[in-house]
């Protein structure tokens, strides 16, 4: 999609949520790589939007609707999910944590490999977990906090370790 076009929805929804305009149909849309920080999508209609990629960081998506939308590779830090329909999508947020006290933002899309973002890194649960090894003892309060995630995200998602 063109940023022109996306930034015309985008001010369309606004009036909508407002009492005037329409409200965002953004269902099969493009939106690979799209700058969306800070967006406000509240009820917008996302289904089966490509956002791979998209950077949603701390965009308002209540009660959004992205059933079997791409979200692989999104980054949805400080994200407001409540009430979004996620479809098959699995998000979870933790955090603050670590020596940034950011946080650790999980995706596991139907089908997929749990993915996820702490800061500016990303990769695999079984990436993080090595990463997190590499960087910090495991006697140190942040080594301790991480490796605690890693296992509660393990058995949420059903997923052991390499």
């Amino acid at each position: 999609m063109e940023t022109a076009e996306l930034r015309r929805i985008l001010v369309e929804h606004a009036n909508w949520l407002n009492g005037k305009g329409q409200r965002a149909n953004l269902a099969d849309a493009n939106l690979a790589g799209a700058n969306l920080v800070g967006a406000d999508l509240r009820d917008a209609d996302l289904r089966r939007a490509n956002l791979r990629g998209a950077d949603l960081r701390g965009a308002n998506l209540r009660d959004a609707n992205l059933g079997r939308a791409n979200l692989r590779g999104a980054d949805l830090r400080g994200a407001d999910l409540r009430g979004a329909n996620l479809g098959e999508n699995h998000v979870m947020q933790i955090g603050p944590i670590g020596s940034r006290r950011d946080y650790l933002v999980t995706l596991k899309p139907s089908g997929g490999e749990v993915e996820i973002r702490a800061g500016c890194w990303s990769g695999s649960l079984d990436e993080f977990e090595a990463r997190v090894r590499e960087v910090y003892d495991d006697t140190t309060p942040h080594g301790l906090a991480y490796q605690q995630a890693i296992g509660y995200l393990r058995a949420v998602f059903g997923v052991s370790g390499d």
